[in-house]
C-alpha cells in the first residue's frame, strides 16, 4: 500500500533504459525503508484524504486502539472519539482540511476496541500539496499513562499541600544554615507566631538553651535522621511546650546538608496525662500490693492469673502454686456448692459473702469475700475479681463478744445492785431487775425517765456539784434516792461517763447499792468488791495476780493493753516469761519472796511482739494464815516514755555543750588564721625582694620562688579558713559547684594527707552555674569530707575518697564515695535526724548531716545515702539548675 500518490511522470516506462530502471528500484527500496520505519514506530501515523476520511493507518494504531486498518480505511477518524471531545476534534479536522500547509495539535479521548478510553495526543499537518503524500498526515501517541502519571503527581502534590497545611502537627523546613524557610499553619498556631516572626528565624531560637545543647550533643546532622525526640520549645509569649520532634536532613549531590524537615507534635497534654496516669497506676499498685486483704483475678475459666502479696500470706502459697490454680480448689466442697448456688456469674456481683477457704497446709479459715464478674464488650464473661478478708479472728472475737455479752447480761440481770444506763440527755434507757425491786418501779415508771427524778432536789444538786460529766467517773458517792411510794433510801452511787469515738458524751452507767441501815453490813461487803473490780479493771497501771507457782491467774485490762496480749496469751503464763532473762535474774536477786514486798523496782518487760519496755514494778507477796506463800500481786507502770525523755534531755545537754565547744573552736581557728596572715605577708614580701636581686645564684632564686609559692598557698588556705569560719548572711548567687568543692577539698587537704586519705575528683568542666549560697554549700561538702575522713581513718587508718560532678537533665549531681566501713543498715534511715550519731560524745554532735540535709532541701535539692556493693558509702546530692540571675536572700 502506498501512502501518497506517485507522480506519473516519475514512474518507470517500459521503453526507458536500464538507468531509469535502476532509479525505480532505488526508489522502491527507499519506500520500503520508510514503510518499515513507519510500521515499527511506537507512534501511529494516519493519512487522511482531503475530505477527512482515512486513507492509511500504520500498524501502531491497531496496537494503540485494537482496530485493524482494513476496518477503518474510508471511515472518519472521528468515529471513535469520546462525545465530549468530538466538538474540538471536528475543529481540529476542519482547520487541517481548509488550509494547506497548516499544522494543528489536539489531546482527545478515543475508545479502544475493548471498550476502555485512551488519551490520545494527535499532531496533524496538511500536506495535500506534497505530490508524494497528497494528504493530511496525523501522528498519534497514546499518552494515557503519562496523563495518569501527571494526574497522580498533581493529586500527590495536592495531597501533600493539603497534608502540609492541614496537618495536626507543626512542619518546618530550614535551610543549610538552620534558618526557617517554610512552615505550615499549625506551626504558627503552635508557637503563637506569624510569618514575620518565623521567616529566616534561626531554628535554635525556638528551643530553650539547655534543650538545644542536648540536641546538638546527639549529632543529629551526622546521623541524618531522628525519630520521636522528646524536647521543649518556646512559644512567642515565653511559654514552654513539651514536644515530640522528628527530623530528616536533606543532602545535596556533594553530600552536604542543604536543609532539614522537622515534624513537631505538641505532647504537653499527653505528658500531663502520662504523669497523672503514672500517679494513678502507682496509687493503684500501692493499694493492690499493700492492701491488708487478699485480691485475686481469675480468667474466664475460673483459674487464678493474678493476685497481691497478701493472698500468698493468707493462703501460705507461692507464685508457682497460685498461678493457673482453679478457684474452686480453694474452697471446701460444701462451700463451693453454696457459692455456685448463688449464681454469681449471672448476677455479676456478690458482696460480703461469708465462707471458708483452704490454706496450703489444709487449715480452714473463715473469710468474707466480695466477687465482681468482668465482661467483654459483647457481654461475654472474661474473668472475675475477688476481694477476700480473713475474718477468722473476727469470728473468734465475735464469739468471745457474744459470750461476754451473755455473761454481762447474766451479771446485769442477776446482780444484787441496781444498774441504770442513761443516754446523752440523761434519760434512762436501760436498767436491771434489781433497779425495779430496789425502787419499786416497773418499765412504765423508768423508761425515758430523767435520772434526776430519782433523787431528792438537794441530793441531785450535790451530785451535779461533783462535775462527774467533766471528770468522767465518780465512785461510791453516798446519796439518797426516792422509791415509787415516796420512801427515801440511802444508796452508794458509782457513775461512769460513756463517750463516743468523737469524744462526745453518749451516756452514763450508774451502779447503785441500797445501804439503808438494815442492809448496810452486807452491802458494804458488796460495795468493797465492786470498788475493787472497778479499780482493778479501770486503773491506768497493769495489775497481775500470780499463784504459788508463779503463773498468772488474773490481770486487769490495762495489762493486756500494755503487753499487747489477750486472755489466751496471759492465763497460766509463767511470770518469768514476761521478763528478759537478765532482768528476771536481777528480780530473783532481790529475794522478794523472803522480804514480802518490793516497791518501785525499775526493770524491763517483753511485749507479745518482742518489743522491750521499761517499767516500774511493785510486788506484794500473798501468804495464808500459816505463812505459806499463796501467790503475789504485781503493779506495773510503763515508764518507757519517761526514761526516753530523761535520756533525750541528757543527750540534748551534751549536744548543746559540744555545739558550744565547736563554736569556740571555730572562733579560735579564725583568730589563728588572722595571726598567720601577717607573718605570711612578710615572708612573701621578703621572698619577692630577695628574688629581685640580680647577684643571686640561680639555685637560690628557685628556692626563693618555692618559698613564695608555698607562702601564697598558706595564705590561700588561711583565707579559705577565714571564709569558712566567718559568719555570713545567707545569700544566693550564681556560683560554680566545682569551685565550692575545690575550696572545700583545699581546706581539708592537710588533714586528709595526715590521715593517709587519697582524694580524687572528677569535675565536669562544662558543669553549668546555678543559684546557691556559696558558704552553705561549702559547709555541706566540708561536713561530708570530714565524716568520710573520720570513718576511713578510724576503721582502716587510710582510705580513698572520690568526688564527681555531672549534669543530669536539669539537675547537678554531686557524688561522694568513700571506701570506709559503710553505714549500718539499722542506722541508714536515721542518719539525717538531728542529734543522731554513732560516734562517742566527744567526737560528734549528730548535727552535721542534719544541717547538710536541711541546707540542700532549702536549695530545692535532695541528699541521699547508700552503701556501696563492696565497701564504703555513697552520698549523692542533686540540685536544680537555676539560671535566674537576680540575687536572692535565703530566709
Amino acid at each position: 500500500m502506498k501512502i501518497g500518490k506517485l507522480v506519473r511522470g516519475n514512474a518507470p516506462q517500459p521503453n526507458e533504459d536500464t538507468t531509469e530502471t535502476g532509479d525505480i528500484e532505488a526508489l522502491r527500496e527507499r519506500e520500503d525503508h520508510f514503510r518499515t520505519l513507519i510500521e515499527c514506530s511506537l507512534d501511529a501515523i494516519t493519512v487522511l484524504n482531503n475530505d477527512g476520511t482515512i486513507r492509511y493507518e500504520s500498524s501502531a494504531l491497531q496496537q494503540m486502539l485494537g482496530y485493524s486498518s482494513q476496518n477503518r480505511t474510508g471511515h472518519s477518524i472521528l468515529d471513535h472519539v469520546h462525545p465530549s471531545d468530538t466538538p474540538k476534534a471536528n475543529i481540529f479536522i476542519t482547520q487541517l482540511t481548509q488550509k494547506i500547509g497548516s499544522s494543528q495539535h489536539i489531546e482527545m479521548q478515543m475508545q479502544h476496541r475493548d471498550g476502555s478510553w485512551r488519551c490520545i495526543e494527535a499532531k496533524g499537518t496538511n500536506s495535500i500539496d506534497n505530490p508524494v503524500i497528497a494528504g493530511i498526515v496525523i501522528y498519534m501517541s497514546d499518552i494515557t499513562d503519562r496523563k495518569n502519571s501527571r494526574l497522580k503527581i498533581k493529586q500527590a502534590e495536592d495531597n501533600y499541600k493539603t497534608l502540609f497545611e492541614n496537618s495536626a502537627v507543626a512542619i518546618t523546613v530550614v535551610d543549610e544554615n538552620e534558618n526557617l524557610l517554610s512552615w505550615n499553619k499549625y506551626a504558627e498556631s503552635l508557637l503563637g507566631m506569624n510569618k514575620d516572626d518565623l521567616y529566616l528565624k534561626p531554628i535554635s531560637a525556638l528551643y530553650p538553651e539547655e534543650e538545644w545543647r542536648k540536641m546538638r550533643s546527639m549529632n543529629l546532622r551526622q546521623k541524618g535522621m531522628q525519630h520521636h525526640l522528646e524536647t521543649k520549645m518556646i512559644k512567642k509569649n515565653g511559654e514552654i511546650l513539651d514536644v515530640d520532634i522528628s527530623l530528616s536532613m536533606f543532602k545535596g549531590s556533594d553530600g552536604k546538608i542543604i536543609g532539614t524537615i522537622g515534624i513537631i507534635a505538641d505532647i504537653s497534654d499527653r505528658k500531663q496525662a502520662q504523669q497523672r496516669l503514672q500517679m494513678v497506676e502507682g496509687n493503684y499498685m500501692t493499694i493492690f500490693e499493700n492492701s491488708a486483704v487478699a485480691i485475686t483475678l481469675a480468667d474466664e475459666n475460673e483459674r487464678i492469673i493474678s493476685w497481691n502479696k497478701y493472698t500468698e500470706i493468707l493462703l501460705g502459697a507461692d507464685k508457682k502454686e497460685l498461678y493457673n490454680m482453679p478457684v474452686r480448689s480453694l474452697y471446701p466442697d460444701e462451700e463451693w456448692e453454696k457459692i455456685r448456688a448463688l449464681n454469681i456469674r449471672q448476677k455479676g456481683m456478690q458482696h460480703h459473702l461469708e465462707t471458708r477457704l483452704i490454706k496450703k497446709n489444709n487449715d480452714i479459715i473463715d473469710v468474707d469475700i466480695s466477687i465482681s464478674i468482668l465482661k467483654g464488650t459483647e457481654g461475654q464473661i472474661t474473668g472475675s475479681i475477688a476481694i477476700i478478708t480473713n475474718v477468722t479472728e473476727r469470728k473468734k472475737a465475735y464469739e468471745q463478744l457474744r459470750h461476754a455479752e451473755e455473761n454481762y447480761r447474766t451479771i446485769f440481770e442477776n446482780t444484787a445492785v441496781s444498774i441504770t444506763i442513761t443516754d446523752a440527755n440523761e434519760n434512762i434507757v436501760s436498767w436491771n431487775r434489781q433497779t425495779e425491786l430496789m425502787l419499786g418501779m416497773d418499765k412504765d415508771d423508768l423508761h425515758t425517765k430523767h435520772i434526776s427524778s430519782l433523787y431528792p432536789v438537794a441530793e441531785w444538786e450535790m451530785i451535779r456539784a461533783q462535775n462527774i460529766r467533766k471528770k468522767g467517773m465518780q465512785n461510791h458517792l453516798e446519796t439518797k434516792m426516792i422509791k415509787s411510794n415516796g420512801a427515801i433510801i440511802d444508796v452508794d452511787l458509782s457513775v461512769s461517763i460513756l463517750r463516743g469515738t468523737d469524744g462526745e458524751i453518749s451516756g452514763s452507767i450508774g451502779i447503785v447499792n441500797d445501804i439503808t441501815e438494815h442492809k448496810r453490813t452486807r452491802e458494804q461487803l458488796k460495795t468493797t468488791t465492786d470498788n475493787y473490780k472497778t479499780l482493778f479493771e479501770n486503773t491506768a497501771v497493769a495489775i497481775t495476780v500470780a499463784n504459788e507457782n508463779e503463773k498468772i491467774i488474773s490481770w486487769n485490762k490495762y495489762t493486756e493493753v500494755l503487753l499487747g496480749m489477750s486472755r489466751s496469751d496471759l492465763y497460766m503464763r509463767p511470770v518469768s516469761s514476761l521478763y528478759p532473762e537478765v532482768q528476771w535474774l536481777k528480780i530473783r536477786a532481790e529475794n522478794i519472796k523472803q522480804k514480802g514486798m518490793q516497791n518501785h523496782l525499775e526493770t524491763q518487760m517483753q511485749k507479745k511482739d518482742g518489743e522491750t519496755i521499761d517499767v516500774d514494778l511493785s510486788i506484794s507477796v500473798l501468804k495464808d494464815s500459816d505463812g505459806e506463800v499463796t501467790g503475789s500481786i504485781a503493779v506495773i507502770s510503763n515508764i518507757s516514755d519517761l526514761k526516753k525523755a530523761e535520756e533525750e534531755k541528757q543527750r540534748m545537754e551534751q549536744q548543746v555543750q559540744l555545739a558550744g565547744r565547736l563554736s569556740a573552736v571555730g572562733e579560735l581557728a579564725a583568730g589563728v588564721a588572722h595571726e598567720l596572715n601577717n607573718p605570711l605577708t612578710a615572708v612573701r614580701g621578703f621572698a619577692q625582694l630577695l628574688a629581685s636581686r640580680k647577684d643571686l645564684d640561680e639555685s637560690l632564686t628557685n628556692d626563693l620562688e618555692t618559698i613564695y609559692k608555698e607562702a601564697q598557698r598558706a595564705t590561700r588556705i588561711t583565707s579559705n579558713l577565714l571564709s569558712f569560719a566567718r559568719s555570713h548572711n545567707p545569700e544566693k548567687r550564681m556560683i560554680s559547684m566545682n569551685d565550692v568543692i575545690a575550696q572545700s577539698v583545699e581546706l581539708q587537704e592537710y588533714r586528709m594527707r595526715v590521715s593517709n586519705i587519697e582524694i580524687s575528683t572528677e569535675l565536669d568542666k562544662d558543669l553549668p552555674y546555678t543559684m546557691a549560697d556559696f558558704y552553705q554549700m561549702q559547709q555541706v561538702f566540708v561536713n561530708l569530707i570530714t565524716n568520710a575522713e573520720q570513718a576511713m581513718s578510724d576503721t582502716n587508718g587510710r582510705g580513698k575518697l572520690y568526688i564527681k560532678t555531672e549534669q543530669s537533665g536539669d539537675l547537678i549531681r554531686i557524688t561522694v564515695i568513700d571506701d570506709g566501713p559503710g553505714i549500718h543498715e539499722d542506722h541508714i534511715q536515721n542518719i539525717f535526724d538531728p542529734f543522731f550519731t554513732t560516734k562517742d560524745a566527744d567526737k560528734g554532735t549528730g548535727l552535721g548531716l542534719s544541717i547538710c540535709y536541711s541546707l540542700i532541701r532549702e536549695h530545692g535539692g535532695t541528699l541521699s545515702a547508700s552503701n556501696n556493693t563492696g565497701e564504703g558509702a555513697t552520698f549523692v546530692i542533686e540540685l536544680p539548675i537555676i539560671t535566674n540571675l537576680v540575687e536572692t536572700t535565703i530566709n
